[in-house]
């Protein structure tokens, strides 16, 4: 539990020195490599951390201790046949796990030093919000949505067959991904009044035929959940769907002051809503909540920095020179860090995908 709580709090700490307004990319540079690395470094020496960790190396041992081709199995080919060649070399599992991190650690402190405007509030939001204990679980599916993660600042570029290539390399990790194909026309659609009327129409419709949906993704895509898939699996917390729907609210307010600072903010702002739609969906039945990995990713990382920016800027207009510029901005970090704390201590009570207690790989190694 030790290491959960000192890592946003050093994360915080760090970067309110390394991060000012003032700060040079170098000194930006530093601290989301420092981040990456502690990433990299909870998530590989971890053992038996998190509800996927037994599945994963399961899937390990079978290719290490069994003939069999990957070719034969039904999980994605560009994760299954790098694993069986992996095991060839590598019969010791805690490799794939070590990679995945590195994947998941490069992939995040990247695009926070390109995208972000203030890396130390995508940081800890990163942490905070759900977003790194979700990588400690639904590993394929989070590294998808890393690749995804990028496609999408090729909606702005508008490079449509950049934006195709990369969302068809992400399902390659895993099949859902495939999802995200037309969503280079929807997330562009200007996010106003009635196109989230329209939208909300849709999650209700959704809502109304999930099961017909989910039946036909089975049959379809998914055809190892056939026989061990129950639908009627409803079982998502109200919390996940509370708290991103509070952000995307206050998102959406301020959409305008918002815009004005990031041309990506329809973008992040769209990908929002679909991760509260979707994870509102999942209390139809819990799979649908695995599509909020493919949208949450970028707004946390490259959204939530400015909303604050936004919020900092209206309090100021609202106030006039009644407080100091300090003062404000501190109150603005300090709720918003209040706010995030409070989100991340439900998840460490609840034990959140199974990541508590964290036991290293020096401590169990032996346990199987």
């Amino acid at each position: 539990m030790l290491v959960y709580i000192l890592f946003p709090c050093i994360i915080t700490a760090l970067g309110s020195f390394m991060c000012r307004e003032k700060s040079g990319k170098a000194s930006r540079a530093i601290f989301c490599s420092i981040f990456g690395l502690a990433v990299f470094l909870i998530q590989s020496l971890r053992s038996f951390v998190g509800t996927d960790y037994w599945s994963y190396t399961q899937l390990y041992d079978y290719f290490t201790y069994n003939d069999d081709s990957a070719r034969t199995l039904t999980h994605e080919k560009g994760f299954s046949i790098p694993l069986e060649i992996l095991s060839d070399v590598f019969p010791e599992r805690y490799i794939m796990f070590a990679l995945i991190a590195a994947a998941v650690a490069a992939g995040s402190a990247y695009y926070i030093y390109k995208y972000s405007s203030n890396p130390t509030v995508s940081a800890v939001s990163f942490i905070c919000f759900g977003l790194f204990f979700f990588s400690m679980n639904f590993m394929r599916q989070f590294i998808a949505g890393i690749i995804i993660m990028y496609a999408v600042t090729n909606i702005h570029n508008r490079s449509f067959f950049r934006y195709v290539a990369l969302i068809l390399f992400a399902s390659c990790f895993h099949w859902s991904a495939l999802v995200m194909l037309p969503f280079y026309f929807i997330l562009n659609i200007k996010m106003e009044s009635i196109t989230l009327t329209a939208y909300v129409i849709c999650a209700v419709m959704l809502a109304i035929f999930a099961r017909d949906i989910i039946q036909f993704g089975i049959d379809t895509l998914y055809l190892k959940y056939q026989t061990d898939y129950e639908i009627d699996t409803g079982s998502i917390s109200y919390a996940y769907i509370l708290c991103y729907g509070i952000i995307f609210a206050v998102a959406y307010i301020f959409r305008e002051s918002l815009e004005k600072r990031n041309p990506m903010t329809n973008i992040y702002l769209s990908c929002m809503f679909f991760a509260c739609m979707f994870e509102l969906l999942g209390t139809v039945s819990a799979i649908l909540s695995r599509f909020t990995l493919l949208f949450i990713i970028p707004p946390f990382l490259g959204l939530f920095p400015d909303l604050l920016d936004a919020i900092y800027e209206k309090i100021r207009e609202f106030a006039g020179k009644k407080y100091k510029k300090s003062t404000v901005r501190l109150l603005v970090c300090f709720s918003a860090l209040a706010f995030a704390a409070c989100f991340y201590g439900w998840l460490l009570s609840t034990n959140s995908n199974g990541v508590v207690p964290y036991r290293t790989v020096f401590e169990y190694s032996g346990l199987q």
